[in-house]
């Protein structure tokens, strides 16, 4: 945690954290995560970046690829984001000049003169790719992915207009996140000044689908304000407003629809330990019309940190997957699909929390 402590402590003993977060962060690994914005790693600038513990060097070559390599340089445990990027595109180490290729290889180590560098000198490498103006990266090696990088199919239409907004740091786990953002039925309660509705308090029945490939669909239409449209002190005009969910396993939803036909919202997390996150977002339209990017802005941050301050407060931060772990009612029917679906990926249930109310 940002501050040294876990938000856990008092709830588990320190055995039961560590058991639990190298468990979870196990599974984690077998997933892509978003790691940072496209538009946040320019040609030739080493950018560090922190996914599931590990400190990783992120780098753009001027053909476009991307490398994404351990942090710490295999022979004196240098911070290679201190480093450069030479003008054949690998990464060059600041303290004493050993060059790296994208796939860890060695290219050059100065004082070994015309000899040879050995095959043995490698530095660990990560898969990475870029999408829908986020880049990814998975840290198992290729083949025993769990899951697929998530995908967004309208970002290679020729209409799709996309605002990519600012990452947030969120001291919450993951799937704490995800739960919160296909919560129906916090909408009315938590977000009146934007576009929930006080008036509408009732969540009607819905149901969730599991796709043969491990998506949940879930659609709702919530009689919500267009928040958009409003202006600072006023809420915007009441609008149905349809939402139509599809999260990728773990941590990846589209909410299409949400600003009326060809729109959507897109968020990814990325998991930098086992109770703390970054949220990348990004707002989209597929009709080929400009975002007003300022205002999609202002509106997305406010919504997600009215979710933050409550997310982040949520005890234990490590969320139950057992039904018996919290309780649930027939509205909380998303958040029973997607914790059964992270028990199935691996994730394991946290122990149960001490207490001294039983």
């Amino acid at each position: 945690m940002a501050d040294g402590r876990d938000p856990d402590a008092g709830l588990l003993t320190t055995a039961q954290r560590e058991e639990y977060d190298a468990a979870w962060l196990a599974a984690a690994r077998r997933s892509w995560h978003p790691v940072a914005r496209g538009q946040d790693v320019p040609v030739g600038r080493p950018v560090p970046v922190t996914l599931l513990g590990s400190e990783l060097v992120l780098w753009r070559r001027a053909d476009g690829q991307l490398g994404l390599l351990a942090g710490s340089c295999v022979h004196r445990g240098t911070r290679l984001a201190d480093g450069t990027v030479t003008a054949a595109g690998d990464l060059r180490c600041p303290y004493h000049g050993w060059e790296f290729r994208a796939d860890g290889s060695c290219a050059l180590v100065p004082q070994l003169g015309s000899d040879r560098v050995p095959a043995r000198i490698r530095q660990p490498a990560a898969q990475v790719d870029e999408h829908a103006g986020l880049v990814w990266a998975c840290l198992a090696p290729p083949g025993e992915e769990a899951t697929a990088r998530p995908t967004l199919p309208e970002a290679d239409l020729p209409g799709f207009r996309r605002h990519v907004g600012a990452p947030i740091r969120w001291r919450a786990q993951a799937s704490r996140h995800i739960e919160n953002f296909c919560d129906i039925a916090h909408f009315s309660i938590l977000h009146t000044s934007s576009f929930g509705n006080p008036d509408v308090l009732g969540v009607d029945r819905y149901s969730v689908r599991r796709t043969e490939t491990g998506q949940l669909l879930l659609r709702y239409v919530y009689p919500g304000r267009d928040y958009l449209s409003g202006t600072a002190g006023q809420l915007g005009p009441e609008m149905l407003i349809t939402l139509n969910y599809e999260v990728q396993l773990p941590f990846a939803v589209t909410l299409r629809e949400i600003n009326g036909p060809g729109t959507l919202v897109f968020t990814a997390l990325c998991p930098v330990d086992a109770t703390s996150c970054v949220v990348f977002w990004l707002s989209a339209r597929t009709d080929g019309v400009e975002l007003d990017g300022p205002r999609v802005e202002r509106a997305e941050t406010e919504i997600l940190e009215e979710d933050r301050l409550i997310v982040e407060r949520q005890r234990p931060a490590r969320m139950p997957l057992a039904r018996g772990g919290e309780a649930h009612l027939r509205f909380d029917r998303f958040s029973v699909a997607y914790r059964e679906s992270l028990t199935a990926l691996g994730y394991p249930d946290p122990p149960r929390p001490l207490s001294g109310l039983e």
